[in-house]
């Protein structure tokens, strides 16, 4: 699984095979400030500049990765 691009300016990509997830963008401090279901391209243009975590959640198993919003 995939992110791109990364560092993103408005919008990023979720590259994967799975067509049924959701998906989950966490600030420093844990707290959710996105969430989507099914959704492979995101509009992050209303987040702040800073570093987020996004957790995808998939059937068996969900997935962590880093991403910077500049």
């Amino acid at each position: 699984i995939f992110i791109y691009p990364n560092p993103a300016d408005d919008k990023f990509e979720i590259v994967m095979a799975e067509s049924n997830f959701r998906v989950e963008i966490l600030d420093v401090l844990g707290q959710t400030v996105h969430q989507s279901e099914n959704a492979k391209v995101i509009d992050v243009s209303g987040l702040a500049t800073g570093t987020y975590q996004v957790k995808i959640y998939l059937s068996d198993k969900s997935v962590m990765r880093k991403l910077v919003v500049k």
